[in-house]
């Protein structure tokens, strides 16, 4: 998938008026809250009704099968973490690094931007994994049903994407060599030290140990 294709399409009705919008999305924040409870598998068009607190009938009306109601509902966790939480996570966190950085390499002082760098990704660690944990559960059910819902990988590869942008900017604030590839390898490392810390490793939240794993990790792409 291009870097640049990162629309998300919404594949139920769509509202025309302003309440039966809100109930679209009361419906599919509903499919949210059981994902994040039991799973992608529980999700049942009378679950849903019941969770929603919305007629069956809503629900089929929005959306013609179950397979509609979970893909739009991963389109809308998706858009949701990207302007609520990613992106400002990200971009206000990376243009201060940045320009530090930049001052800091007219003076021949750069090894800071890493050190920076490996802190917010442990933040982020720590954010998603304490603070989020629900978000992240849904994000690992999603991602894991795509694995056998062919619907779904298209939105999987979009949201992916959208991690990934953030991982190469980090790349590019400490030059690279290789962006995409240490972008990769990166992203790679904070979903295994986020599985090990949702799983209950007891080193897992150390932070001291995450930043020195970080730091390992960002050198060796540098």
């Amino acid at each position: 998938m291009s870097q640049g294709d990162n629309t998300q399409r919404y594949l139920g009705r769509q509202a025309r008026r302003g309440s039966s919008e809100q109930r679209r999305l009361a419906i599919l924040h509903a499919v949210l809250r059981i994902v994040a409870k039991e799973g992608v598998r529980a999700v049942r068009h009378r679950a849903v009704a019941k969770e929603a607190n919305v007629p069956l009938s809503a629900t089929t009306y929005y959306f013609k099968d179950i397979h509609d109601l979970i893909t739009d509902a991963f389109v809308l966790y998706a858009q949701e973490m990207k302007e609520n939480f990613l992106d400002p996570f990200w971009n206000e966190s990376l243009c201060e690094i940045d320009q530090a950085h930049r001052a800091r390499a007219a003076q021949q002082n750069s090894s800071q931007a890493m050190e920076d760098i490996s802190h917010q990704v442990v933040a982020f660690i720590v954010t998603t994994v304490k603070d989020r944990r629900e978000h992240l559960m849904m994000e690992f059910s999603f991602l894991h049903a795509a694995l056998q819902d062919e619907r779904l990988r298209q939105p999987a590869l979009i949201y992916i994407d959208n991690l990934l942008m953030h991982m190469r900017r980090c790349m590019e604030i400490l030059g690279a060599k290789h962006i995409d590839t240490a972008a990769k390898s990166l992203l790679s490392l904070i979903r295994r030290l986020q599985y090990e810390a949702m799983l209950g490793r007891e080193d897992a939240m150390d932070t001291v140990l995450v930043h020195q794993v970080l730091m390992q990790q960002l050198e060796s792409s540098c």
